[in-house]
């Protein structure tokens, strides 16, 4: 009888894999995956196939990764005898597997694994098969889908969601005349219009609504203990119970209390901090209520839309040479993130939005502004 050249272990897998039944649209869509880029945003790195014991999920697992070689790409196969990628990547029967040979490059390849302490760092996209002992919704004796998520979500709940914008110093007028200045970094612009995102109820909100006008100072990282001698301080007297809960106190004078120093501004009746590299004057032009649909926190906050007039800079920020033009490379913003002050570092990749030409953005705001007179004038 002519002796087979095929070992018994390559029979019982071709075996194993012709008798491989259902699970047709898994192995279509993890096929569909792999013909896709490493670039492409559709591309999937992580899948999790999760269910009920002795269903098949090791079995179904094996198939991607033999879909995968025949593609290509690298794979590996983990449990909790192995420690790493390259002790993976040598199947139990000791053969080492064939090169990906030329193509991506192996941080995009799929390294096929089985990791049951999900604590384990690995340094490649993988793919998964929960623990066994992992119920089913669903019901017994089904695999409760196939999950492609990415290698570093996990749902959570913060309290609060300040993922770092730049820290503002809002000026406004009291009703006796003098000055509040107050932190905030709810804020972005869209063109020479900016959105203040304000507690309805904060006396910062409340001038903005009487006067319909405040100067937005935006100090740099150097400024940061001034800024932070403001904190958990309120104009309001006196101090609103919500504040009061959160260990708020009221200070009339903040330039003092801050050691900053105040200038008068040129079109509205808020002064200008003098230290802030950047001091923009504004009108209020229109509130939006937020939350509104939710009668527990309605009316509570405000989304406050004000028009640019006046846009005061230092010299030392602006670009050599143009009169209108910020230098982002000396510009150093103070950063609130989750209630922490940082700076900038440098730049950290060369952006292809900056190949635009500022000019091109310029709106009608501007002409608005450069209609207003001084108050001074005369």
């Amino acid at each position: 009888m002519k002796r087979s050249s095929v070992s018994l272990q390559d029979l019982i897998r071709r075996r194993q894999a012709g008798g491989f039944v259902g699970r047709q649209e898994e192995l279509g869509q993890f096929q569909d995956n792999l013909r896709l880029e490493v670039d492409d945003v559709r591309r999937r790195f992580l899948y999790s196939i999760h269910g009920d014991a002795g269903i098949g999920k090791t079995f179904l697992v094996r198939q991607f990764a033999r879909l995968a070689r025949e593609h290509g790409c690298l794979t590996a196969y983990i449990d909790e005898s192995v420690y790493d990628i390259p002790a993976g990547r040598t199947p139990r029967d000791g053969r080492v597997p064939p090169s990906p040979g030329p193509g991506p490059d192996p941080a995009g390849l799929d390294a096929l694994t089985r990791v049951r302490d999900h604590r384990r760092p690995v340094a490649v996209p993988v793919i998964a098969t929960a623990d066994s002992r992992e119920s089913s919704p669903r019901g017994r004796g089904r695999i409760v889908g196939v999950k492609t998520e990415t290698l570093a979500h996990t749902a959570i709940e913060p309290g609060i969601l300040y993922f770092g914008t730049p820290v503002l110093l809002i000026s406004s007028e009291n009703e006796d005349g003098s000055a509040n200045l107050a932190p905030m970094s709810s804020a972005f612009w869209l063109g020479w219009r900016a959105m203040l995102g304000l507690g309805a109820r904060s006396k910062t909100a409340q001038n903005l609504l009487r006067t319909r006008e405040c100067v937005l100072n935006l100090p740099s990282d150097a400024l940061a203990a001034a800024v932070d001698r403001l904190a958990m301080t309120t104009g309001s007297d006196p101090v609103p119970a919500g504040k009061v809960a959160r260990g708020y106190f009221h200070v009339a004078d903040k330039f003092s209390r801050a050691g900053l120093t105040s200038v008068p501004s040129e079109t509205v009746v808020p002064p200008r901090v003098a230290e802030c590299p950047v001091a923009m004057e504004a009108v209020v032009e229109a509130v939006h209520p937020v939350a509104d649909d939710d009668s527990s926190q309605r009316g509570g906050i405000v989304a406050i839309e004000v028009r640019i007039q006046r846009v005061f800079v230092h010299e030392d920020i602006r670009v050599p040479g143009s009169p209108d033009h910020i230098d982002p490379d000396a510009w150093r913003p103070l950063i609130m993130s989750f209630q922490k002050l940082y700076g900038l570092g440098p730049q950290v990749h060369p952006s292809t939005l900056a190949r635009i030409p500022e000019r091109l953005y310029r709106g009608p705001d501007i002409d608005r502004a450069r209609a207003v007179t001084s108050r001074r004038a005369g």
